[in-house]
């Protein structure tokens, strides 16, 4: 079956005849000037002390990795901006909020091998990072009680965990090697629905989180999420935008997160979205938060009072439609609860011009909420991005013969990624005589098949015309950059011109 296969597929650069010079790969000003990292703020360095900053670098690399055009730009300083900074502070991603950080690296690492951007150089980086990566709880936060209940901390390290575990178990690390990320988020995840605060109305006074699940089943209690010493809408729905992100990353690394396994967070998590509903005006465009929420101050007895009269937004100036979670809700939560008001508040709008997102911009409302809060919590939902293949099969094909004027042609393909073109190389002796080109030249049935679909895995390169009398050799790269694959030649006598 093999010879034939073989003498089909050699027989067609006999039958055609194919004048074709495919140009290195190479990026046009224009393009680079689309790409995020090639934006005047952007920086592949560790930014010492400067947490939103190095945020907002990893953001602009994500948006990148989902561009097939910018993916490679994206590669190459994702591999500088986590080897630099691993080099200068390896203790940096152990740092508060770091999941954050974490989150968008190895999302962006699975968008950039699924456009077969990945590289061992990256992939190194990214096994020193997970190694490094841990959670630390902000000292400054109280885990039922206080200004304070440590949802962001909890919400940023089950997305961290999470993504880390999708990236291996795309990668083909054991499951066990895999689980224990898995788990680790799922862990994480508990906790923030652990510690959202329940206040009952006729509890103890001396404590702030003083109700239960049971109380919201019943309506009698309410959540009430607070930061900045006020309670804040963003800090407790808002942040169901990560709790969405770890949801993704979870199910990117195999495992179905099943919010019907725990009643309570159900329950809570609908209890959140109430509580945004009642402190939102959806009757404007754009929406807003109303000035009624809480400022909570407690007395020299310990009671706590409530006195509305403070913006939801809170000091930083958050927005309702910076979040769309009501997909998010409906595949995975019950849908966005109604209570029964007409024109309530459904998270179902994503305002993009919410967000600074310009070339100059590292405003706080930038790229990096724009990527957390609009892909990971919205669009990403809408419709479930493409994750780097896994590595079962490496690459196949044939580099079937030179013409007399040095085209060199064949085809090569991976059946991980069958729709996919992947890159070949040459070589005369040592020297590579190509730099990053893709077989990605139509093919016929019959290459087609042997790589198990797709239709573009030929390549025809034009040799420099030193390379002459020269025996050349040719590798498919795997799509995963896993491996590389001689590809045999077919041409009587060796491929040379």
């Amino acid at each position: 079956m093999q010879e034939d296969s073989n003498s089909v597929l050699s027989s067609t650069w006999k039958q055609n005849v194919i004048v074709a010079t495919l140009l290195l790969v190479m990026v046009s000003p224009a393009a680079l000037a689309a790409c995020k990292v090639e934006d005047p703020v952007f920086a592949s360095y560790y930014r010492w002390n400067d947490q939103e900053g190095n945020l907002a670098d990893y953001a602009r690399i994500h948006q990148d990795a989902e561009k097939p055009s910018c993916a490679l730009q994206a590669s190459w300083a994702l591999t500088a901006k986590v080897k630099n900074t691993l080099d200068y502070n390896p203790n940096e991603y152990k740092d508060w909020l770091r999941g954050a950080h974490v989150s968008l690296i190895y999302a962006a690492a699975l968008r950039i091998g699924a456009n077969g951007y990945g590289t061992k150089e990256l992939d190194v980086q990214l096994r020193r990072l997970e190694t490094t990566y841990a959670f630390t709880r902000d000292a400054g936060c109280n885990n039922v009680d206080g200004g304070n209940n440590c949802l962001d901390d909890y919400s940023q390290a089950a997305v961290g965990y999470a993504w880390i575990a999708a990236y291996k178990y795309r990668r083909g690390d054991s499951d066990y090697s895999v689980d224990n990320f898995r788990n680790a988020a799922i862990a994480q995840i508990g906790n923030f629905f652990d510690n959202a605060c329940i206040h009952s109305p006729t509890g103890n006074p001396t404590l702030l989180c003083n109700g239960s699940v049971s109380g919201l089943t019943a309506g009698t209690d309410e959540t009430i999420s607070f930061n900045h010493g006020q309670q804040m809408q963003p800090y407790g729905a808002g942040l169901m935008t990560s709790i969405a992100s770890a949801v993704m990353g979870l199910k990117a690394s195999g495992r179905t997160y099943s919010f019907g396994s725990y009643p309570g967070q159900v329950t809570i998590a609908a209890a959140l979205m109430k509580e945004m509903q009642l402190h939102v005006d959806a009757t404007t465009s754009p929406a807003a938060f109303k000035n009624t929420c809480y400022n909570i101050t407690r007395d020299g007895a310990g009671v706590y009072s409530f006195t509305p009269g403070k913006n939801c937004g809170g000091p930083d100036g958050y927005k309702p439609e910076m979040y769309a979670l009501n997909e998010f809700y409906r595949q995975k939560l019950g849908g966005v609860p109604q209570n029964g008001v007409s024109g309530v508040y459904q998270s179902n709008y994503f305002r993009s011009s919410l967000f600074d997102t310009s070339s100059t911009s590292m405003a706080f409302f930038g790229v990096a909420r724009r990527v957390v809060y609009g892909d990971h919590g919205y669009s990403w939902w809408l419709s479930t991005p493409e994750w780097m293949p896994f590595d079962n099969y490496n690459p196949k094909g044939y580099l079937e013969a030179i013409s007399a004027t040095g085209v060199a042609q064949g085809w090569t393909c991976d059946q991980d990624a069958p729709t996919k073109s992947i890159l070949v190389d040459l070589y005369a002796g040592t020297t590579k005589l190509t730099n990053l080109v893709r077989a990605d030249s139509g093919s016929e049935s019959a290459v087609n098949a042997e790589c198990s679909g797709g239709s573009f895995h030929r390549f025809w390169i034009q040799l420099p015309s030193w390379t002459k009398g020269q025996t050349i050799v040719g590798y498919g790269l795997d799509y995963t950059f896993f491996g590389t694959t001689n590809l045999p030649c077919l041409q009587p006598g060796g491929c040379k011109w």
